[in-house]
């Protein structure tokens, strides 16, 4: 496959405890903290590329301390418009290095996670999974290996390490939680497939999964 430089598909995705509105005193448990080499959460999503511009979005598969139901409003049906916990992302692409067949990038910006008690983010509108209350924000600096498999297609694996920012207090199925707690480091790492669908600009899809863990 011939990629230039500027055809690289990079992706993912950023402080203070706030109380809750109506929680003042209320016992607040930490959820979305795991053991070291333990996942702590899961995520799922979409990243769109627009030349060095990626925008993230998708929801929470896992979080160490909630239950299914406290993670989908029907945990029958999993997906966008059931989960309440959702992630968004904005990168903006570095640096890159190329090898035959293979790219090597990096990026910076923030990843956000937000909580809506009734779900309903749309998986074609990638602004509705930035809705609802802002329970944590992280710095992050994304590397990302990518390997072309055919043309217009790759299989992408992103690392990211995370420095969180902002651990909000939420309510969820009557329960107060925070999820994690500002100053901690974390990792993320996500891999899946990667389709370019327009070679100028260039602008690709890519759809990935995986989770963030505590680094031994």
């Amino acid at each position: 496959m011939d990629f230039s430089r500027r055809d690289f598909i990079v992706g993912a995705g950023a402080g203070a405890v706030v109380a809750v509105p109506g929680v003042a005193g209320a016992a607040t448990r930490p959820v979305g903290v795991a053991p070291e080499a333990r996942q702590a959460i899961g995520v799922i999503g979409t990243i769109l590329q627009d030349g060095p511009a990626l925008t993230g979005f998708g929801w929470l598969t896992q979080v160490a301390g909630l239950s299914d139901r406290d993670l989908f409003t029907d945990p029958a049906n999993r997906g966008a418009a059931t989960a309440r916990l959702r992630w968004h992302a904005e990168v903006r692409v570095g640096t890159i290095d190329v090898l035959p067949n293979l790219f090597f990038g990096t990026g910076r910006d923030r990843l956000r996670i937000f909580f809506a008690a009734g779900g309903g983010a749309q998986q074609d509108h990638p602004e509705t999974f930035a809705t609802g209350r802002l329970v944590a924000r992280y710095a992050g600096e994304f590397r990302n290996i990518q390997t072309v498999i055919a043309p217009d297609h790759a299989v992408t694996q992103i690392i990211g390490e995370l420095s969180q920012r902002v651990a909000n207090r939420f309510v969820v199925r009557g329960r107060t939680r925070q999820l994690g707690r500002a100053g901690q480091l974390q990792r993320l790492d996500a891999s899946g497939p990667a389709v370019r669908t327009e070679p100028t600009t260039p602008r690709s899809v890519r759809y990935v999964a995986g989770g963030i863990s505590i680094p031994r």
